[in-house]
Protein backbone atom coordinates (compact mmCIF):
# COMPACT_ATOMS: atom_id res chain seq x y z
CA UNK A 1 0.00 0.00 0.00
CA UNK A 2 1.26 3.36 -0.74
CA UNK A 3 0.17 7.11 0.21
CA UNK A 4 -1.67 6.95 -3.07
CA UNK A 5 -3.64 3.80 -2.28
CA UNK A 6 -2.52 0.17 -3.77
CA UNK A 7 0.53 -0.31 -5.78
CA UNK A 8 -0.92 -0.68 -9.56
CA UNK A 9 2.38 -0.96 -11.90
CA UNK A 10 1.30 -1.09 -15.88
CA UNK A 11 3.77 -2.39 -18.12
CA UNK A 12 4.07 -2.26 -21.64
CA UNK A 13 5.16 -5.28 -24.08
CA UNK A 14 4.97 -5.74 -27.39
CA UNK A 15 2.34 -8.16 -28.48
CA UNK A 16 4.22 -10.34 -30.22
CA UNK A 17 6.69 -11.06 -27.03
CA UNK A 18 3.31 -12.06 -25.19
CA UNK A 19 0.87 -15.00 -25.28
CA UNK A 20 -2.72 -14.68 -24.86
CA UNK A 21 -4.83 -17.23 -23.02
CA UNK A 22 -8.22 -17.95 -24.38
CA UNK A 23 -9.89 -17.55 -20.28
CA UNK A 24 -12.30 -14.68 -21.52
CA UNK A 25 -15.61 -16.69 -21.56
CA UNK A 26 -18.63 -14.69 -19.89
CA UNK A 27 -21.76 -14.13 -20.70
CA UNK A 28 -22.73 -11.10 -22.32
CA UNK A 29 -18.93 -9.37 -22.30
CA UNK A 30 -17.08 -11.42 -24.88
CA UNK A 31 -16.45 -8.88 -27.38
CA UNK A 32 -14.32 -7.38 -24.78
CA UNK A 33 -11.72 -9.91 -25.31
CA UNK A 34 -9.57 -9.29 -22.39
CA UNK A 35 -8.26 -12.58 -22.14
CA UNK A 36 -5.20 -13.44 -19.49
CA UNK A 37 -1.65 -12.57 -20.94
CA UNK A 38 1.76 -14.58 -19.85
CA UNK A 39 5.33 -13.92 -20.85
CA UNK A 40 8.31 -15.64 -19.64
CA UNK A 41 11.84 -14.37 -18.90
CA UNK A 42 11.43 -10.97 -20.99
CA UNK A 43 13.20 -8.01 -19.33
CA UNK A 44 11.19 -4.65 -19.05
CA UNK A 45 12.83 -1.57 -19.22
CA UNK A 46 11.96 1.01 -17.39
CA UNK A 47 10.58 3.44 -19.98
CA UNK A 48 8.14 1.14 -20.28
CA UNK A 49 6.55 0.63 -16.36
CA UNK A 50 4.63 3.52 -14.52
CA UNK A 51 2.70 3.19 -11.31
CA UNK A 52 -0.71 4.00 -12.43
CA UNK A 53 -1.72 5.81 -9.04
CA UNK A 54 1.04 8.00 -8.14
CA UNK A 55 1.32 11.34 -9.71
CA UNK A 56 5.34 11.75 -9.18
CA UNK A 57 4.93 9.73 -12.11
CA UNK A 58 3.15 10.86 -14.24
CA UNK A 59 3.57 13.88 -16.77
CA UNK A 60 2.56 17.67 -16.13
CA UNK A 61 0.36 17.98 -18.48
CA UNK A 62 -3.80 18.39 -17.73
CA UNK A 63 -4.52 14.93 -19.33
CA UNK A 64 -2.34 13.04 -17.13
CA UNK A 65 -3.73 14.87 -14.12
CA UNK A 66 -7.41 13.58 -14.60
CA UNK A 67 -7.51 10.78 -12.01
CA UNK A 68 -6.98 7.43 -13.58
CA UNK A 69 -9.86 5.44 -12.29
CA UNK A 70 -11.93 8.57 -13.30
CA UNK A 71 -10.83 8.01 -16.81
CA UNK A 72 -11.97 4.58 -16.73
CA UNK A 73 -15.06 5.32 -15.17
CA UNK A 74 -15.30 7.87 -18.36
CA UNK A 75 -14.71 5.50 -20.80
CA UNK A 76 -17.02 2.80 -19.30
CA UNK A 77 -19.81 5.34 -19.56
CA UNK A 78 -19.14 5.87 -23.56
CA UNK A 79 -19.66 3.13 -23.93
CA UNK A 80 -22.39 2.96 -22.33
CA UNK A 81 -23.79 5.58 -24.16
CA UNK A 82 -22.74 4.24 -27.66
CA UNK A 83 -24.70 1.12 -26.90
CA UNK A 84 -27.69 3.10 -25.39
CA UNK A 85 -27.53 5.18 -28.91
CA UNK A 86 -27.28 1.85 -30.90
CA UNK A 87 -30.34 0.58 -28.95
CA UNK A 88 -32.60 3.13 -29.91
CA UNK A 89 -31.19 3.72 -33.36
CA UNK A 90 -32.17 -0.27 -34.17
CA UNK A 91 -35.02 -0.35 -32.64
CA UNK A 92 -36.30 2.92 -33.92
CA UNK A 93 -35.82 0.94 -36.86
CA UNK A 94 -37.75 -1.99 -36.69
CA UNK A 95 -40.81 0.16 -35.09
CA UNK A 96 -40.90 1.39 -39.22
CA UNK A 97 -41.64 -2.48 -40.28
CA UNK A 98 -43.13 -4.28 -37.45
CA UNK A 99 -46.63 -4.65 -37.43
CA UNK A 100 -47.99 -6.02 -34.42
CA UNK A 101 -50.66 -8.98 -34.47
CA UNK A 102 -54.34 -7.64 -34.52
CA UNK A 103 -53.14 -4.07 -35.95
CA UNK A 104 -52.72 -2.66 -39.51
CA UNK A 105 -49.89 0.04 -38.96
CA UNK A 106 -46.53 -0.43 -37.75
CA UNK A 107 -45.70 -0.03 -34.39
CA UNK A 108 -44.22 3.84 -35.62
CA UNK A 109 -47.13 5.00 -36.26
CA UNK A 110 -48.44 3.78 -32.90
CA UNK A 111 -48.80 6.74 -30.50
CA UNK A 112 -47.27 5.26 -27.13
CA UNK A 113 -44.33 4.20 -29.10
CA UNK A 114 -43.71 7.67 -29.72
CA UNK A 115 -43.81 8.92 -26.69
CA UNK A 116 -41.53 5.88 -24.99
CA UNK A 117 -39.04 6.55 -28.16
CA UNK A 118 -38.89 10.31 -27.28
CA UNK A 119 -38.69 8.93 -23.67
CA UNK A 120 -35.76 7.18 -24.54
CA UNK A 121 -33.98 10.08 -26.73
CA UNK A 122 -34.71 12.38 -23.80
CA UNK A 123 -32.79 10.01 -21.16
CA UNK A 124 -30.09 9.38 -23.55
CA UNK A 125 -29.68 12.97 -24.46
CA UNK A 126 -29.75 13.65 -20.47
CA UNK A 127 -27.22 11.20 -19.76
CA UNK A 128 -24.62 12.50 -22.67
CA UNK A 129 -25.17 15.72 -21.43
CA UNK A 130 -24.36 15.00 -17.66
CA UNK A 131 -21.04 12.62 -19.04
CA UNK A 132 -19.95 16.02 -21.26
CA UNK A 133 -20.59 18.61 -18.63
CA UNK A 134 -19.12 17.05 -15.58
CA UNK A 135 -15.83 16.02 -17.73
CA UNK A 136 -15.43 19.56 -18.78
CA UNK A 137 -16.15 21.01 -15.60
CA UNK A 138 -13.20 18.37 -14.04
CA UNK A 139 -10.93 19.03 -17.34
CA UNK A 140 -11.23 22.80 -16.29
CA UNK A 141 -10.05 22.05 -12.81
CA UNK A 142 -7.00 20.12 -13.67
CA UNK A 143 -5.78 23.09 -15.80
CA UNK A 144 -6.54 25.52 -13.44
CA UNK A 145 -4.14 23.15 -10.91
CA UNK A 146 -6.77 21.98 -9.09
CA UNK A 147 -8.22 18.32 -8.22
CA UNK A 148 -11.55 17.57 -9.32
CA UNK A 149 -14.17 18.00 -6.68
CA UNK A 150 -15.32 14.81 -4.81
CA UNK A 151 -19.09 15.31 -6.01
CA UNK A 152 -17.81 15.66 -9.59
CA UNK A 153 -15.59 12.16 -8.87
CA UNK A 154 -18.68 11.23 -7.71
CA UNK A 155 -21.21 12.12 -10.00
CA UNK A 156 -19.79 11.74 -13.45
CA UNK A 157 -19.00 8.30 -15.24
CA UNK A 158 -21.40 6.36 -12.74
CA UNK A 159 -24.40 8.43 -13.42
CA UNK A 160 -24.21 8.84 -16.85
CA UNK A 161 -24.07 5.43 -17.54
CA UNK A 162 -27.03 4.75 -14.88
CA UNK A 163 -29.00 7.24 -17.01
CA UNK A 164 -28.19 5.48 -20.46
CA UNK A 165 -29.95 2.37 -18.92
CA UNK A 166 -33.91 2.96 -19.80
CA UNK A 167 -33.14 4.09 -23.71
CA UNK A 168 -31.27 0.49 -24.06
CA UNK A 169 -33.83 -1.00 -22.60
CA UNK A 170 -36.97 0.82 -24.42
CA UNK A 171 -37.84 -2.55 -26.32
CA UNK A 172 -38.74 -4.68 -24.03
CA UNK A 173 -42.50 -3.42 -23.60
CA UNK A 174 -42.44 -2.82 -27.44
CA UNK A 175 -40.77 -4.90 -29.49
CA UNK A 176 -40.65 -7.99 -27.90
CA UNK A 177 -40.85 -10.88 -30.72
CA UNK A 178 -39.21 -12.59 -33.04
CA UNK A 179 -38.15 -10.23 -35.28
CA UNK A 180 -36.46 -8.04 -32.58
CA UNK A 181 -34.98 -11.23 -30.84
CA UNK A 182 -33.30 -12.15 -33.93
CA UNK A 183 -31.60 -9.17 -34.09
CA UNK A 184 -28.43 -9.56 -33.09
CA UNK A 185 -27.83 -5.67 -32.37
CA UNK A 186 -30.71 -5.28 -30.49
CA UNK A 187 -30.02 -8.71 -27.86
CA UNK A 188 -26.45 -7.40 -27.60
CA UNK A 189 -28.11 -3.69 -26.67
CA UNK A 190 -30.73 -4.91 -24.17
CA UNK A 191 -28.26 -5.84 -21.48
CA UNK A 192 -25.05 -4.80 -21.29
CA UNK A 193 -25.58 -1.03 -20.61
CA UNK A 194 -26.60 -2.59 -16.86
CA UNK A 195 -22.92 -3.89 -16.28
CA UNK A 196 -21.49 -0.35 -15.40
CA UNK A 197 -22.06 0.26 -11.74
Amino acid sequence: MTPHGPEIIHVCMPVGEVEIQDTWHVSGLCGTGRHDLSAADMFVPDQRIFALLDPAGHRPEPLYQMPPLLLFVVQLACVSLGIARGAVDELAAIAQTKVPSLRTAPLADAPVTQVELARAEGSLGGARALLYETVGEMWQNVCDGKAPSSRQLAWGGSRASRRSRPAARWRAPRTRSPAAARSTRARRCSGTPATPR
